[in-house]
């Protein structure tokens, strides 16, 4: 088993305290008023949209995954691998939204004193000018946020230009991962000689081999835009967790404007 029975409790703990949290954010953001209508549909239409999609994908992946598990069916890794991919795409999207909830409100403006294109807004580390905006605690608080900021864009990215993210189904060590290129090769010949049943008895085989690990990434390698493996239970609620922070400040931020005249 990969966790301990402490940390799996802890982890249900912890999103259920988020859970009440993120729920929490949802009534604050869907209850105030705003200046403008655009940024009320923003509210409603999206930011408590995105928190709800963020805990329905966390549910379908806990109940794919157990912690508790260590042999989980093909089937339910790549069903919790689609999920995953949900999630990662809905919690950058909500950033995105939080900014632009932001500059809308507060009618920030590019360095000209002309309106910000959608290219200038954001709350990633590069977009200084919305972040200048903001006051001192939250700026210091999304700086130090930013290792957090470096591991969503490098998996939303890969996510939407270059590889998926994925739940590889084994972690091998030198002897497994051998045989498993030995039983690719002689799948390929298989197919090749249309040996059907040869073929899925091999696939069978090489499915049976390693030991199941719960790690999500995307591309492997040594560049810096390959990914770096982390265990998505816990990742999962450190990013509700990150993403609810976020909320509650900026909502707060939002608060502290003076009101329309």
């Amino acid at each position: 088993m990969a966790y301990s029975e402490e940390q799996i409790e802890s982890f249900r703990d912890a999103y259920g305290q988020w859970q009440h949290r993120s729920r929490d954010l949802s009534t604050r953001m869907l209850t105030r008023l705003y200046l403008h209508n655009r940024s009320r549909m923003l509210a409603a239409h999206g930011l408590t949209r995105r928190l709800h999609t963020l805990e329905r994908c966390m549910d379908k992946v806990y109940d794919l995954i157990d912690p508790a598990d260590a042999n989980p069916p093909r089937d339910n890794i790549t069903d919790a691998s689609i999920f995953l991919q949900a999630f990662v795409f809905n919690v950058f999207g909500a950033v995105d939204n939080f900014a632009r909830l932001w500059v809308w409100e507060k009618g920030v403006l590019n360095r000209k004193g002309n309106p910000l294109s959608n290219r200038q807004i954001g709350l990633m580390p590069s977009y200084d000018i919305v972040r200048e905006s903001l006051s001192v605690p939250f700026q210091e608080y999304l700086t130090a946020t930013a290792p957090w900021f470096e591991y969503l864009e490098n998996y939303r990215h890969a996510l939407a230009h270059r590889i998926p993210l994925y739940i590889p189904p084994s972690r091998l060590n030198d002897e497994a991962a051998a045989r498993y290129h030995e039983l690719e090769a002689a799948q390929v010949a298989a197919l090749k000689a249309r040996e059907h049943d040869r073929f899925d008895e091999l696939f069978d085989a090489q499915a049976a081999l390693g030991v199941f690990e719960p790690w999500m990434m995307h591309s492997y390698g040594p560049n810096d835009d390959d990914a770096r493996p982390v265990m998505f239970h816990g990742q999962m609620i450190c990013d509700l967790a990150t993403l609810v922070e976020i909320g509650e400040k900026m909502v707060d931020e939002l608060d502290a404007l003076p009101p329309a005249t």
